[in-house]
């Protein structure tokens, strides 16, 4: 069905791809999604998505977090996640990039922004998002 949609939109082959979001589905969804050739899943919930991987090790799997990264949880974030989809400060990603360890490919990030500068939603807001992208791009 996705290539059908990039061939009707003139998209290259391979470039959309679908996340499915598995929090709160137990390891056994995952799996039956992975055999229906689901490859991308998102988790916002650090304890229950760290089962999940270790769970479906070896599908080749790439795994997104995207929930709000909290620094006590950046360690397991940076080592266990392909995708971060919450980065709206540099020191966020400052601490993802120093805890990722070496043997893994540069961790992915997406910027998160508070397009309608609500204080109760985190993000940068529009006018910082080119000065954030650039520092994060230094890393």
């Amino acid at each position: 069905m996705l290539r059908v949609a990039e061939r009707q939109y003139g998209r290259a082959a391979g470039a959309v791809d679908l996340l499915a979001v598995s929090k709160t589905r137990p390891a056994g969804d995952v799996l039956e999604a992975v055999r229906a050739g689901q490859r991308a899943f998102g988790e916002n919930y650090l304890q229950e998505a760290l089962a999940k991987i270790r769970d479906t090790a070896g599908h080749g799997l790439v795994w997104h977090f995207i929930g709000p990264v909290q620094s006590n949880k950046a360690r397991d974030i940076a080592a266990h996640f392909d995708w971060v989809h919450s980065v709206d400060r540099i020191k966020v990603a400052r601490r993802l990039n120093d805890l990722r360890p070496e043997t893994l490919e540069p961790l992915n990030v997406c910027i998160q922004i508070n397009i309608d500068d609500e204080t109760s939603k985190s993000g940068v807001a529009p006018g910082e998002v080119a000065a954030l992208a650039h520092e994060i791009a230094s890393l």
